[in-house]
């Protein structure tokens, strides 16, 4: 019996791997995160986020990562505003508050990955 195996190479000027992303402040791993790597492949074959192959696909697979470059963090001083100073929420409401809101946002520079993916 085979198991079939995928081999990525993930390298670029800027990578982020967001883990614990709250409100405004998104961070990035220092690795890829398996869900990122699931989300990279799902787009590929043109899977939706509501499709319930994603679940399995999650489920039936390993990764394993190893750091060829692990790469330096990098955090961008990201900025939003609205028109008028109103910003509107994902709910379509006015956000509290005015103004310009500060979003930093965190990236890997320079990092290169090799991702061993198993399909059990």
């Amino acid at each position: 019996m085979t198991i079939p195996i995928l081999l990525l190479r993930l390298e670029g000027p800027l990578q982020s791997w967001g883990e614990r992303a709250h409100w405004d402040y998104r961070d990035s791993s220092l690795f890829p995160t398996k869900s990122g790597i699931i989300g990279m492949l799902s787009c590929a074959l043109g899977y939706r986020r509501d499709d319930e192959r994603l679940s399995r696909i999650c489920d039936n697979t390993r990764i394993a990562i190893r750091a060829d470059k692990p790469g330096l963090i990098m955090t961008d001083y990201h900025t939003v505003q609205g028109p008028n100073g109103v910003i509107i929420n994902a709910e379509g409401k006015r956000r509290p508050g005015s103004g310009t809101i500060v979003t930093p946002r965190q990236y890997l520079q320079d990092a290169s990955f090799l991702v061993n993916k198993q399909l059990v």
